[in-house]
């Protein structure tokens, strides 16, 4: 894209304006949402404002980390997925169900008053606060926060709290449609033939793989010319990066054996067995092998995290329409 666009920037002769710039003032930007308003709108647009700031920011990491300012640096690119992988690691730890005492729940309950006070309190939201300030009362050791809780707890329960009628937002519609479209395009038998073939497509490494050892079984002087190959690579110019393509070399033929016994577990029908096989084949791929290929290739490499990450999250959906109830039959 740059090259075809020849470099857009914002500047002159003198000054050029880099976009991390650009995306340092959306992160001074979101700073100041989050400082001067309280309002959970201002939040989201503030972390829209936020990601979009490290994100311009973080794109031009390869000219601060080398002497020449290389902005194409082979190593920008895994720091650029790794930051992004921690960033998920982060939000799925914030997601989990946590158990909390009696004062972290009301403050949790004081940030929820917010739907009260704007006159958006919907009826599962009001049950929603209702359960939160009753099991604050039967947790509370503190006098003064089952009063608080006690009187709050009144006060949601009365009259005088407006509940309003729920309107689903543009989000909510357009999930709405896609459960339908998946609903009729996408019974079981049908999306389990996809994934199979998406894991079989994954898990065709899994062959070469084989083949490759039985070569060097039959033929050790064929160890040399997969040496050569790896050094052939452009960037493998040291013993460390030697060591790094070999161990992303490994970690692939071993993703590739378990997409390949997930393969045989779907073909034989054993359906749990064959998801979990599989998730762990794409988790170790995106959390450890791209890491290490963005290094060699990064423009190839984001191709292959996105088919991964799309079949992960296929087949945790798979998961969750079809195997939640773990019976008998679905093994």
């Amino acid at each position: 894209f740059l090259q075809i666009t020849g470099f857009p920037q914002i500047g002159n002769s003198t000054f050029h304006i880099a976009h991390a710039l650009w995306g340092g003032l959306l992160l001074l930007i979101s700073a100041w949402l989050m400082l001067m308003f309280a309002n959970r709108w201002i939040f989201q647009i503030a972390a829209v404002a936020a990601g979009a700031g490290v994100g311009l920011f973080i794109d031009e990491v390869g000219k601060f980390i080398t002497q020449a300012t290389d902005y194409f640096f082979p190593l920008a690119a895994p720091i650029i997925y790794a930051a992004f992988l921690i960033t998920v690691f982060v939000y799925l730890f914030v997601r989990r169900p946590r158990t909390q005492d009696a004062r972290a729940e009301m403050y949790t309950i004081l940030e929820d008053f917010q739907e009260v006070l704007d006159h958006d309190l919907s009826d599962d939201e009001r049950k929603a606060l209702t359960d939160r300030l009753e099991h604050v009362q039967q947790i509370a050791k503190r006098d003064d926060l089952r009063h608080l809780a006690e009187h709050m707890l009144s006060f949601v329960k009365s009259d005088t709290v407006p509940v309003a009628t729920h309107q689903m937002s543009p989000w909510e519609r357009f999930e709405g449609w896609l459960r339908r479209i998946e609903t009729r395009w996408l019974p079981r038998g049908r999306f389990r033939t996809l994934i199979v073939l998406a894991v079989v497509l994954a898990g065709i490494g899994s062959v070469f793989a084989l083949i490759g050892l039985a070569v060097l079984i039959a033929n050790p002087q064929a160890l040399a010319d997969i040496i050569a190959l790896f050094v052939d690579q452009p960037q493998v110019t040291g013993d460390s990066s030697l060591m790094s393509y070999t161990a992303m070399s490994i970690l692939e033929v071993l993703g590739a054996l378990l997409m390949g016994a997930a393969a045989v577990m779907f073909l034989r029908r054993r359906d749990v067995l064959a998801v979990r096989i599989a998730s762990l084949a794409l988790v170790l791929s995106l959390t450890l092998t791209n890491v290490i290929g963005f290094y060699f290739d990064q423009f190839a490499m984001v191709a292959t995290a996105l088919y991964q990450l799309v079949l992960l999250l296929a087949l945790l959906r798979y998961q969750q329409r079809f195997l939640a109830s773990n019976s008998p039959a679905t093994e």
